[in-house]
């Protein structure tokens, strides 16, 4: 039984959080040969607390832009050492992770960073087995996420969201984009069906 990484990803209020507490609890059930591991960028390290001090205090979307693709850079790194690779590289896990490299490139392209250098400098992480895109237009992801953090200004969303559409493309990957936009049966109900397609 080899081992699977599987990344969900999307513009803030898509319903990503949701979907993969209830992604956890299905894949459980439904082998309990494997285990199932839940986490998260950024994540509750040393780098990880400093990214989302920034987050919840800093309002402008473009602000700090340099600042912040250095702290997402060293949190992934320490994430990749100390949880997915060693993961990974065991039989029988399946490692599901809410955000990964794509949140960075997608977010700091439009604050302003060349999507060259952004792709190169992940390129030595990890590659996904399979990262899912929730698709939700902005407004819609406003209106669930209440505008009150850095990133969660309508504009700047869009923009997010157009750069994430485009990674089917852009990104030598498996990379498959889902419709956020209908009820959380039907969108966990889709992703279950690209899962079990992938695993089973």
């Amino acid at each position: 039984m080899r081992s699977y990484f599987i990344v969900l990803e999307g513009i803030d209020g898509c319903g990503k959080g949701t979907i993969a507490t209830k992604l956890v609890e299905y894949l459980f059930r439904k082998n309990k040969k494997y285990s199932v591991i839940l986490t998260r960028e950024p994540t509750y390290g040393k780098y990880g607390a400093r990214i989302r001090q920034i987050l919840a205090k800093e309002k402008d979307p473009i602000a700090g832009a340099k600042k912040c693709f250095y702290l997402y850079v060293k949190d992934r790194k320490d994430h990749s050492k100390k949880l997915i690779l060693p993961l990974y590289k065991q039989s029988g896990n399946i490692i599901i992770s809410d955000r990964y490299y794509h949140s960075t490139v997608a977010f700091q392209h439009v604050q302003g960073n060349s999507m060259t250098k952004l792709i190169k400098v992940h390129k030595k992480f990890l590659r996904p087995d399979l990262t899912i895109i929730l698709d939700l237009p902005a407004k819609k992801a406003i209106g669930r996420c209440g505008g009150k953090e850095k990133f969660e200004e309508l504009n700047f969303l869009e923009k997010v969201r157009k750069v994430y559409l485009k990674f089917p493309v852009l990104l030598d990957e498996n990379i498959l984009i889902i419709n956020a936009d209908q009820s959380k049966a039907k969108v966990l109900k889709d992703v279950k069906i690209a899962i079990d397609k992938l695993i089973y």
